[in-house]
């Protein structure tokens, strides 16, 4: 299956209310529906289509070879059989060859398989059920596999497909080849193949209500399925929504030069996608830099979403009204503030990487369904707190008027601090700094003020509130408010931007801040509540 890739077209329509198979045999395509049915390796997961598409056949022969015939056939050692490589496989370097498309009776690693003689005795064999798998997928052409789904595969696969697209502003990607990616390195640990066909039917499900096109298509770019172009301007995830705006809700007169002019639905998205990484090791990276991503000049530098983050990430009854609101599908409604009583937020395994490495992670520090950030590369504690100025004792709950209570921050070496103030009804307010020191002094505990004034003023929405405070050693980049401009419920945001036309191949910001120094803490506190918070359950 060499040249051009094949596309496969999943209509974002209704989908029938027939479980699973209903939901996979409603936007897949009839060829992607050739061939029998096959029993799927064991470990997938419950809910598997009976009818296997050709696509996921082949992963779940790759997932077969992989877990039985790798350790030994991987290209090293006495072996020069790798299995992984697919043109070896179906080449013709053996006297007979391995694999002979549509000819399983000519394919001599299927003769190996079923007359016992590999895996040799006394190691783990495949099912009759598998070796069948492997009969049908031979039969039925055999179809191509990579050798890793890994970032250089996702890259390039994108990079590809952008250069056919007539106006490549226009899209953007999800994947689920990074579940693959993880799925072939449990492996060894009896990890399985991810159900790919019932993650396929729930984007196709979870994203229809999300688009301002109903019958609007995204296409698999990979002949493996695992890579999708979402025609997101047609969308309408790229039509500016969200304006810089001052304290007082009016347009920014001065925008500074790294701010985004304006942001779409897509990049609330992105302000909350916690795996932003760029390994700039790999060529593909500069050149989609160059290509793509720095004339975007979106407010993360983002080649592709994950897939199964994006299904989490929709699950959040908050979110989802806001982004409908963003792309213009609903009116605005109140949408509570998410709750801080949410995980740290982490950073990837290898993220205290030598300081040579040229791969870049943006930690997701604007996020609000991820309201602590600590680095590890901090080398500072803090501690931020809502505390009644007379007695000191820290605060939950702040009444209407009430003059005596503050925000204070105290912190392990000197720091600058960026404050702001989330309210019950979605707005956000900030500490202006102009004035006066964004410093917070190593072993002194500072009073700031509040942002946008008091805790609550009469006619502000009652309910709970989120305090937030973001610190780093370095001068941190203004953060700049951006607002749909409602009058009730808006949507808004604060951004620290990361300008993508200073990413640099070494793997840093340019002359910004180093984002990987930052600690971002939150406390929430309730203003005005009829009754008090809610215990959190442990």
């Amino acid at each position: 299956m060499g040249g051009m890739p094949i596309l496969c077209e999943f209509r974002l329509m209704k989908v029938p209310r027939y479980g699973l198979i209903g939901c996979v045999l409603a936007i897949v395509w009839g060829w992607l529906l050739a061939g029998s049915p096959a029993a799927a390796p064991t470990g997938t997961p419950v809910g598997t289509p009976a009818v296997v598409s050709q696509a996921d056949r082949t992963l779940q022969v790759r997932a077969i070879f992989q877990r039985y015939c790798n350790a030994c056939h991987n290209g090293q050692g006495q072996s020069t059989l790798n299995v992984m490589d697919y043109a070896q496989l179906t080449g013709s370097d053996f006297p007979r060859a391995l694999v002979t498309p549509k000819r399983p009776e000519q394919s001599q690693l299927l003769d190996l398989l079923e007359d016992g003689s590999m895996p040799p005795a006394g190691r783990p064999r495949p099912t009759a059920a598998e070796i069948a798998l492997v009969r049908d997928w031979i039969r039925d052409g055999a179809g191509a596999y990579p050798a890793r789904y890994d970032e250089a595969y996702r890259l390039t696969a994108i990079l590809r497909d952008l250069r056919q697209q007539p106006d490549p502003k226009a899209v953007r990607y999800l994947s689920l080849a990074d579940r693959v990616e993880l799925a072939d390195r449990d492996r060894a640990a009896g990890g399985t193949l991810p159900n790919l066909a019932a993650l396929r039917a729930a984007l196709q499900r979870e994203l229809r209500p999300f688009s301002a096109d109903a019958e609007i298509e995204f296409v698999a770019i990979d002949a493996s399925q695992t890579i999708f172009r979402l025609p997101a301007a047609a969308m309408g995830w790229l039509t500016p929504r969200l304006f810089p705006r001052d304290a007082d809700g009016k347009p920014l007169a001065n925008l500074p030069a790294d701010s985004p002019k304006a942001l779409a639905a897509f990049d609330l998205l992105l302000l909350e996608y916690p795996h932003t990484e760029l390994d700039f090791d790999l060529p593909v990276t500069s050149e989609l830099v160059d290509t793509w991503l720095r004339p975007l000049a979106q407010v993360r530098p983002v080649p592709y979403l994950r897939g199964d983050w994006v299904l989490n990430h929709l699950q959040q009854p908050s979110f989802r009204e806001e982004l409908r609101q963003a792309i213009g599908l609903a009116p605005p409604t109140l949408r509570p503030v998410p709750s801080v009583d949410v995980a740290m937020a982490e950073a990837p395994p290898d993220f205290a990487m030598q300081p040579t490495s040229k791969r870049l992670y943006l930690p997701p520090i604007d996020a609000l369904s991820q309201p602590r950030w600590q680095s590890p590369r901090a080398r500072f504690q803090l501690v931020w707190s809502l505390k009644d100025a007379l007695t000191n004792r820290v605060m939950d709950r702040w009444k209407s008027g009430e003059k005596r209570l503050g925000f204070w921050i105290e912190t392990t070496r000197t720091v600058h601090v960026t404050v702001a103030r989330h309210l019950a009804d979605g707005r956000i307010r900030t500490v202006d700094f102009s004035t006066t020191d964004s410093r917070v002094v190593k072993g002194q505990s500072r009073q700031v003020p509040a942002p946008g004034g008091m805790a609550h003023e009469a006619g502000d929405t009652p309910g709970r509130e989120r305090a937030m405070v973001w610190a780093s050693e370095s001068p941190l980049p203004t953060g700049i408010i951006y607002s749909n401009g409602a009058a009730r419920f808006p949507i808004e945001r604060l951004v620290h931007s990361f300008p993508s036309d200073r990413l640099r191949p070494q793997g840093t910001l340019g002359t910004m801040f180093d984002p990987h120094g930052i600690v971002k803490h939150a406390l929430e506190f309730w203003v005005d509540a009829a009754q008090p918070p809610p215990a959190k359950t442990p």
